[in-house]
């Protein structure tokens, strides 16, 4: 899964802090809550979604964030999850 999170930094061109965001988002969420392997790809683009909002000044747009996971979830779903971690 870390080379994928690094392979999409890659490709929007992010911020690096925009990388530590992402995976203090994700082991935060992780410390509270457990969830299954199969959530975890969603649980990185929402928490990939809320680091490119705080730190890029043009964060990609979920739709972009959803294409390149080969849309495995919709939008609805993504959005759910990232209120459930804020």
């Amino acid at each position: 899964m870390l080379e994928w999170i690094i392979d999409v930094h890659r490709k929007f061109k992010l911020r690096n802090e925009c990388l530590y965001v992402n995976q203090f988002v994700i082991d935060s969420f992780l410390s509270k809550k457990k969830i299954s392997n199969k959530q975890l790809h969603i649980l990185v683009v929402a928490s990939l979604l809320i680091a490119t909002k705080y730190e890029e000044i043009y964060p990609p747009e979920l739709r972009d964030l959803l294409a390149i996971s080969e849309n495995k979830f919709t939008k609805q779903q993504v959005t759910e999850l990232e209120r459930d971690i804020l």
